[in-house]
């Protein structure tokens, strides 16, 4: 919906309508403050607690209906690994207060305190006050806190003692485990014959259990396959046998024990889509680098600002920081340096094939989508299309990328996520493309710790630690997992990284042969039709939610029919013919066309040449997304501002979005969350009010509030 207004005042609340409570029975209820301050409870309200901007009140179902949507209901739930518990249930009640283990001497125990509303710091100071130490917020109104057994005596008392208190309990090895590891699934699971990887989360400082952890993996016949540390808390990743997660999840410092899925890969047409040069689903014409140009992106600027985007992939091109493909150097001119700036493997190599080259095409390509440079005065076959749009050029023609390879060539590494973010950061990356993911859509290890590593990319854990926070834009792809619902893959599904759909591209590719214009996937495989509605989000983009109820993907980028460089044999400049590509190309990781497995030339597209390749996913819609970033990046900085926060680079792709009417639904949406990158919007110049994580705005209690109020500058821009 569109609002014009000529003053605004902007006031951030929460609402949701959640009703738990039968009718006829009291329910609580969040009221919020009217326009004027004022709270009303009604005749009938109770009012529990006092939090300034709102009140938590008792009241009956028909103080429901008075209220409208300033009531925001609560449920007593706690969200864990094994599920979602109410803890006002008969069941739940009968184990407030229990402790079934208490922990050996000098090490500690994991207890549950729930609040029956958002949490007082006053509430905190007094749990603190009993010994424990807070470990981190639980979803609903909870706290998960850890001590010794002492502490957690005086935490129960404590706890008893305070009415603000809805329930409290340990946290017991059926609430740790996820509930696809209950005994019948996994002997399902096994007698496939596959193996059963697990991921534990344990506290960090637990060393006394440590020694109980490694003997339980060895009892079992299992093995750590890696295992990393970040803050407070150590991660480990195993396989072992039936019954190995129940034995993990009875240790008494162990808050999580979950299942692993290991993670897999997930033109200036693209690039013409995103700068939101459509007009009725039609392309306004190809001079997308001449449009850069006109904003006033220049490739000297991004060699003073120097900030890399990294890419963790596969390799890129030859694997080193002398590609052969001339679309990675500065301005496509082997003469005029190259724009990789880096390329390592992280994690574990993979025996006697392991490379640091891009020869499978997923890592390359998308590279090439980030930052490929094809000039304005390369002409016709085989660098452009018949309606003169450049197959190879990026939406970051300027920008540095560097090579994290986490696919050697195509198993997992098992790298230490850590290690990776903050290598690739002191290494100069200030954004990361990740164009891979798990099928679990739950909120994993993985999910936890980048969700971390977006705020502080070199925390105290790192190899090289770093005083405060080094803040990385992290990008993911949300998965090919459309379009079922809630099919976000891990860890796109993070609360801070951001995470990007595939709409359709306008590309047509039927030749004879392939009437249907289809890509390499049989059944699967992306045809035309999904490649010619630019106001279409592609069949195969995963939706949201996410499985907390949190609305993902953030937006979408076109991820259809997406063409791009291959790895390249020696170099060939865009005048030395058809391109030559390196025998080792075996487009594994790009969809190519039908035949590409034992038919070289359909692997590459347009037919004929070797410099470019075609593929589909938002494995290559995300790397769109993260060449955006970093025109905004160098936006900020060309207005003389500090770079923009991650949070800030997330906001303003968001807030700019262009919605896609073909998607047949609103904003937020589970298919285009809010919406489809939208260059033209972020760089239009209309004034915006920015507001980059200023100490004065931060919270420091539940129930404030910061109210701004400005003069709208032009009525005919939407709000």
């Amino acid at each position: 919906m569109k609002m014009q207004m000529a003053r605004t005042a902007v006031v951030c609340v929460l609402l949701s309508l959640c009703i738990w409570a039968s009718e006829g029975s009291p329910v609580r209820l969040l009221v919020y403050a009217d326009k004027d301050g004022s709270i009303g409870t009604g005749s009938k309200g109770k009012v529990l607690v006092e939090y300034g901007s709102f009140k938590l009140i008792e009241a009956f179902q028909e103080e429901v209906q008075l209220r409208g949507p300033k009531i925001e209901l609560q449920s007593p739930k706690l969200l864990l690994p094994a599920g979602a518990i109410e803890t006002g249930t008969t069941q739940w009640k009968a184990k407030r207060g229990k402790i079934s283990a208490f922990p050996k001497p000098g090490g500690n125990g994991l207890y549950l305190v729930q609040f029956i509303g958002p949490i007082k710091p006053d509430w905190v100071r007094g749990l603190e006050a009993t010994g424990v130490r807070v470990v981190g917020y639980v979803p609903q109104n909870a706290y998960l806190v850890a001590g010794g057994a002492a502490q957690l005596v005086r935490c129960q008392e404590w706890a008893r003692t305070n009415e603000f208190v809805e329930w409290d309990g340990e946290l017991s090895a059926e609430l740790k485990i996820h509930p696809s590891l209950t005994s019948r699934a996994v002997s399902a699971f096994q007698k496939r014959k596959n193996t059963l990887y697990i991921g534990v989360q344990l506290l960090q400082e637990a060393g006394l259990e440590m020694r109980d952890f490694e003997s339980v993996i060895s009892r079992r016949g299992g093995r750590i396959i890696n295992s990393f540390n970040y803050n407070q808390f150590t991660y480990a990743i195993c396989e072992g046998e039936s019954g190995i997660a129940f034995d993990l999840a009875r240790l008494t410092s162990v808050l999580s024990v979950i299942p692993v899925d290991p993670p897999r890969k997930l033109d200036e047409r693209q690039a013409i889509i995103v700068a939101g040069m459509v007009t009725n689903g039609s392309l306004c014409g190809p001079g997308y680098l001449d449009w850069l140009h006109e904003l006033g992106f220049t490739q000297e600027q991004f060699d003073t600002s120097d900030f890399i985007v990294d890419i963790t992939d596969s390799g890129i091109d030859n694997g080193t920081v002398e590609p052969n493909h001339f679309a990675l150097y500065r301005f496509g001119d082997f003469t005029q340096g190259s724009r990789v700036a880096y390329s390592w493997l992280a994690g574990f190599p993979n025996g006697g094939g392991s490379t640091l080259a891009g020869c499978d095409g997923h890592g390359t390509l998308n590279a090439h989508i980030i930052a490929g440079y094809v000039g304005e005065n390369v002409m016709g076959y085989p660098h452009v299309d018949p309606e003169g749009y450049k197959y190879g050029l990026g939406i970051c023609p300027f920008v540095k990328v560097g090579a994290s390879v986490v696919f050697d060539p195509d198993a997992w590494t098992n790298p230490d996520p850590v290690d990776l973010v903050s290598t690739a950061y002191l290494l100069g990356a200030r954004i990361s493309n990740n164009s891979w993911g798990s099928r679990q859509n739950s909120y994993v290890l993985f999910s936890q710790v980048y969700d971390g590593l977006v705020r502080d990319a070199v925390p105290l854990t790192a190899v090289n630690p770093l005083p405060g926070n080094q803040e990385m834009v992290v990008v993911f792809a949300a998965g090919n997992g459309g379009p079922s619902e809630g099919s976000v893959c891990a860890p796109g599904n993070a609360k801070n990284v951001i995470t990007v759909g595939a709409s359709e591209n306008l590309r047509l590719i039927a030749y004879e042969g392939n009437p249907q214009g289809c890509e390499r996937g049989g059944e699967n495989a992306t045809c035309d039709q999904d490649a010619d509605n630019t106001d279409e989000v592609a069949s195969f983009s995963s939706r949201g939610p996410c499985p907390d109820g949190r609305m993902k993907p953030d937006l979408v980028a076109p991820g259809t029919h997406i063409t791009g460089g291959v790895i390249q044999a020696g170099k060939i400049g865009p005048n030395g013919g058809l391109g030559a590509a390196d025998p080792c190309f075996s487009g594994s990781a790009v969809s190519a066309l039908p035949g590409a497995e034992t038919n070289w030339s359909a692997r590459f597209y347009p037919s004929g040449q070797e410099f470019y390749t075609i593929s589909s996913g938002t494995s290559h819609s995300a790397p769109a997304v993260a060449g955006a970033c970093a025109l905004l990046r160098q936006y900020f900085l060309n207005l003389g501002l500090p770079p923009p926060s991650a949070a800030m680079t997330k906001a303003y792709l968001i807030n700019s979005a262009r919605y896609l009417s073909g998607a047949g639904d609103n904003l937020w949406s589970p298919a285009q969350g809010m919406g489809a990158l939208d260059l033209r919007r972020m760089f239009d110049g209309v004034p915006r009010f920015l507001r980059d994580q200023h100490a004065a705005d931060v919270f420091t209690a539940t129930g404030q509030r910061r109210v701004f109020i400005g003069q709208v500058g032009d009525t005919n821009k939407t709000v």
